[in-house]
């Protein structure tokens, strides 16, 4: 199998996201360990990781379960009962607007309370929150953005998967770097 069958396949990146999960999970371990124990703060760092694995976990069984095409089909069939396909259009890309939105918001809430403290969080904040963004503004569908994202190669791999398996692996490589950093007391 070669590496963009492997990128572009389901079950490679389903598992991809219960291996970013698991690792995240372990550093928050770490990170507990070294606090000397679990933390009732949400602020502490080994807090900020059993959040990160729990929307990881989450994103992997939605992926797993289809969820995202599921949703999508029903809120199709339905925008088409209801004869609002034609201009559909316009409330997908307010939907799009929406979530970049949430997700700077996100980001500015995730840094006021964890990376304020940690600044080593900036970054797995920050890859996280770009890939719930992507997720959401991919469940969206909007034309432009599907036509972008499906039937653009990079170095033979769709366009979705490469940024999918990108931000995903990048997840996991800052919760495994963490987990090897911290300290355990």
């Amino acid at each position: 199998m070669a590496l963009a069958d492997l990128v572009q396949s389901h079950a490679f990146r389903t598992l991809l996201f219960g291996i970013a999960g698991v690792l995240s999970l372990f550093a928050g371990e770490r990170a507990a360990q070294a606090a000397g124990g679990w933390s009732r703060e949400l602020t502490s760092k080994a807090n900020f990781w059993l959040i990160v694995s729990v929307v990881l976990f989450v994103l992997g069984t939605a992926k797993l379960l289809g969820l995202q095409h599921l949703l999508g089909g029903n809120a199709r069939e339905l925008v088409r009962e209801e004869g609002f396909y034609d201009v559909r259009h316009a409330y997908q890309r307010l939907a799009n607007y929406a979530v970049i939105a949430v997700g700077l918001l996100a980001f500015a809430v995730g840094t006021w309370i964890w990376v304020r403290r940690w600044t080593v969080l900036a970054l797995p904040l920050g890859v996280v929150v770009v890939l719930v963004s992507f997720v959401a503004i991919r469940a969206i569908s909007l034309h432009d953005v599907d036509t972008l994202l499906y039937r653009t190669d990079v170095w033979g791999v769709q366009a979705s998967a490469a940024v999918e398996v990108l931000l995903t692996a990048s997840t996991a490589l800052v919760a495994f770097v963490s987990t090897l950093c911290t300290r355990s007391s």
